[in-house]
């Protein structure tokens, strides 16, 4: 036990260099970030605004179809109403 013990210890390795590698991957990762950004942000608005406009239209023809579709409603309910009267009958 006494000669396995000390190659069981963990030995880190410092490394001084790693910190700074970070650093500097993150600062480089941030510039790009920062010259794509005002694309991003152009597309980013643009897709929005097609967005809304498509919302818009869908809801403008969804209340079409519910006003349109009401009449039709109507009618089956007077349709079953008949049909439930002439069957009693």
């Amino acid at each position: 036990m006494e000669r396995v013990a000390p190659l069981l210890k963990v030995k880190a390795k410092e490394n001084l260099k790693d910190w700074r590698i970070k650093i500097t991957k993150t600062q480089q990762l941030r510039g790009n970030i920062s010259t794509i950004m005002p694309d991003i942000k152009i597309t980013l608005e643009r897709l929005s605004g097609e967005l809304s406009r498509t919302c818009e239209r869908i809801e403008s023809r969804e209340s079409n179809i519910n006003m349109n579709m009401d009449e039709t409603a109507e009618e089956y309910k007077q349709n079953i109403q008949r049909l439930s009267e002439l069957s009693e009958e």
